[in-house]
């Protein structure tokens, strides 16, 4: 039989435990989420400018220029396909497509546009 004090602050000591894991829990589980996510911000972006690439080298300039939001049926305002053309088309300074390629983003945040 123990005395009556023996069990003094053992559910306490407990409790304190359970809490002290549950906030390192929390504290990792933040920064493994925010590493992932600015890690990964900017793959979206990236990902269209090489389907973009990718549609100037195999010159398939149609889907490159839906890619900026514009069809032949329906151009934007002020970037017709022919203007497309002429920056980016076969005969563009910027012709040779199979060169191009992203080597680094020095961006903040990677924003639509």
């Amino acid at each position: 039989m123990g005395s009556y004090l023996e069990g003094y602050g053992v559910e306490q000591a407990r409790r304190g435990r359970l809490v002290r894991r549950l906030a390192l829990a929390g504290l990792v589980f933040v920064v493994t989420a925010g590493t992932v996510y600015l890690a990964r911000r900017c793959r979206p972006a990236q990902r269209q400018v090489t389907l973009f690439l990718d549609n100037l080298r195999q010159q398939d300039y149609q889907a490159a220029y839906r890619l900026w939001g514009c069809t032949e049926a329906s151009p934007c305002r002020d970037y017709t396909f022919q203007m497309f053309l002429d920056d980016w088309g076969p005969k563009s300074v910027r012709a040779n497509a199979a060169a191009a390629q992203i080597k680094k983003i020095k961006a903040r945040t990677c924003r639509p546009g």
